[in-house]
């Protein structure tokens, strides 16, 4: 796992490239001197290792798949500028952001139009810059321009850790999202007029990651180590480029506004999302719910909403129907505590409706349970019915599926409702391997349910363990365990995110353990749960959700437990993130290098 972005860093200059004699036939203008380019530069290397990389240096190369990645979250975070999701600094919406990767189908015009922008050359020319290991600080190739591009952009990324364990993947994520993150820096009244603001206003990463007209991208990453008082230190560069590139002073980022006709759906709107880079970030629950602001545990439940008046009352945040049912006001109301509810989470069976045809369909309610007033498919009908309707407490839902009979008869109703709606979060979640204290319960089948769920590409799956636990019980989640649940996701090549909900009281208990899960499996979270009267370690549980972060832990516990936690005096981030074990890391440090080269911005 990477521990620390240690520097960052952004220049745009003129520039792109080819190799060797074509490309030192492509000069740069700067002011009145003419660049070589880096190629050139270079050739010596023949765009290799520099001297100075050391004998550890190594491409990490990227594969299909990781360029779609990059594509995916570039992709994904100019769409939400663009349809006017982000709210940090009041960006506008914008009416001429061009599709700069990935792949998308415009769902509502029957069309299908795929982009793949990803620019084998641009990968090329930022491979040769970032094999000369300029790190530390980090220093920009001042002419990288092609025969197509005059102009082409560039955003650099820098990790130095004591930590070898790099991920590359993580890697990519963290920087880019840096990058991205310069957006709570920027003022929107600068949309229509790029300037240098001031030295100490580092903006350039995000306006060139949302630059309108920048369509094109490729990135590389090169890795190396250094030795500093007798301790190795791992460095790992990535470099991006793009063209055309961005940051014209003068020029606008983007034209603010919303136009959408048939004639520029290249253009993003709110149709053009695109649902694999929306999971690709994990950005799904922080776009539904802004406000929780990366912290997870800020979600708020409602739980067994199995029949129509809960629903009423869940969706009303707590002003109860009664209907015909005979229901305890206390229990209604312990089960809206708090009162504005996020997450909605029901059961599902196969049984019949009451008053209704007698032929089984999945129904909301639980074992032995197996008749209801309510279908799943009306439950769905009704909380995305008001999701489009409400102009806040939007509703997400998570669906517990008690065998995988039920799941397989769910299958297309869930999935006309997910592919109508790209934001919605959908949990499906079910307990699919023997967890501790010999649960009576049996697992759901774990190999039928990760093949069904690959259905639901956009789901988040909520994979748990069954158990069995009280006041009297002790226990932990096993290492044999939480390796089978590792090796069983690996299996089956899950790629939707995964949050794992573990019984507070055992995972309490179970500090190394859940966290070697969360860093073994990518964008993989917690889901904390307990029933009344459990056995719970509060100041165990406590250190866990500190050292797994607020950002990675969903909370879902009775009231009393909450008050208990105090989680407001937790950190927002997680201490693992920066520390762990002997490992050391250097503070965080935001780099400029303040050159400038013809109309951009560095």
């Amino acid at each position: 796992m990477l521990k620390l972005i240690s520097a960052l860093c952004l220049i745009r200059v003129l520039g792109v490239g080819s190799w060797q004699n074509f490309y030192c036939q492509l000069s740069c203008d700067s002011f009145n001197a003419s660049e070589t380019h880096t190629v050139c530069k270079r050739q010596q290397q023949k765009c290799g290792p520099d001297p100075k990389c050391g004998p550890d240096f190594a491409v990490l190369e990227l594969s299909n798949d990781d360029r779609q990645y990059i594509m995916d979250i570039h992709n994904y975070l100019r769409n939400k500028v663009a349809i006017g999701h982000e709210k940090r600094g009041f960006q506008p919406r914008a009416a001429n952001m061009l599709v700069m990767v990935g792949v998308y189908r415009v769902k509502n015009f029957k069309l299908n139009k795929e982009f793949q922008n990803y620019n084998r050359e641009l990968e090329f020319l930022a491979q040769c810059w970032a094999n000369a290991c300029n790190g530390n600080p980090l220093v920009h190739d001042r002419c990288r321009r092609t025969a197509q591009y005059v102009h082409v952009g560039q955003n650099l990324g820098y990790i130095n850790s004591t930590d070898p364990k790099i991920n590359k993947i993580k890697a990519i994520k963290d920087l880019i999202l840096l990058w991205y993150d310069e957006v709570a820096l920027f003022d929107s009244s600068w949309i229509n007029d790029t300037q240098i603001r001031s030295p100490d206003l580092v903006v350039g990463h995000y306006t060139q990651l949302v630059w309108a007209n920048s369509m094109e991208i490729g990135c590389a990453i090169s890795y190396y180590t250094h030795t500093v008082q007798n301790r190795i230190w791992h460095q790992l560069i990535l470099v991006c480029n793009y063209g055309p590139g961005g940051n014209y002073l003068g020029n606008p980022v983007y034209e603010a506004g919303a136009n959408f006709t048939m004639a520029n759906f290249r253009y993003f709107i709110g149709l053009i999302m695109m649902a694999t880079a929306a999971r690709s970030i994990n950005g799904t629950m922080e776009d539904f719910f802004p406000d929780i602001k990366q912290n997870l545990t800020k979600i708020t439940w409602a739980h067994a909403v199995n029949n129509q008046t809960y629903l009423d009352a869940t969706l009303k945040n707590g002003k109860f129907i009664l209907n015909n049912y005979q229901i305890k006001i206390s229990q209604l109301m312990r089960k809206f505590t708090r009162q504005d509810i996020n997450m909605i989470e029901a059961d599902i069976v196969l049984g019949t409706l009451i008053n209704g045809k007698t032929d089984p369909i999945p129904i909301m309610g639980h074992p032995p349970q197996n008749t209801s007033d309510l279908s799943l498919e009306g439950f769905l009908a009704q909380v995305q019915s008001f999701d489009s309707t409400s102009n806040s407490s939007k509703k997400g839902i998570k669906l517990d599926f008690k065998t995988i009979e039920v799941l397989e008869a769910s299958k297309n109703i869930v999935r006309s409702v997910a592919d109508k709606d790209d934001d919605l979060p959908i949990w499906i979640n079910a307990d699919i391997l023997a967890g501790p204290v010999n649960a009576s319960t049996k697992p759901v089948n774990a190999s039928r349910f990760l093949d069904v769920a690959k259905s639901f590409p956009k789901s988040i799956l909520s994979l748990g363990w069954t158990t069995a636990y009280d006041s009297n019980s002790n226990g932990s989640y096993e290492s044999s365990q939480i390796q089978e649940m590792i090796d069983v996701i690996r299996s089956h090549n899950i790629t939707q995110e995964i949050t794992f909900p573990v019984r507070a009281g055992l995972a309490a208990r179970s500090l190394e353990q859940l966290t070697n899960l969360t860093e073994s499996i990518e964008k993989s979270t917690l889901t904390i749960w307990s029933s009344d009267g459990d056995n719970v370690s509060v100041e165990d549980l406590r250190l866990l959700i500190s050292k797994i972060g607020l950002n990675r832990t969903y909370i879902d516990v009775p009231s009393d437990l909450l008050e208990q936690l105090r989680l407001d005096d937790l950190p927002n981030s997680s201490p693992s993130r920066s520390v762990v074990g002997a490992a050391v890391w250097m503070p965080v440090l935001l780099v400029l290098a303040g050159i400038f080269q013809s109309l951009s911005l560095i």
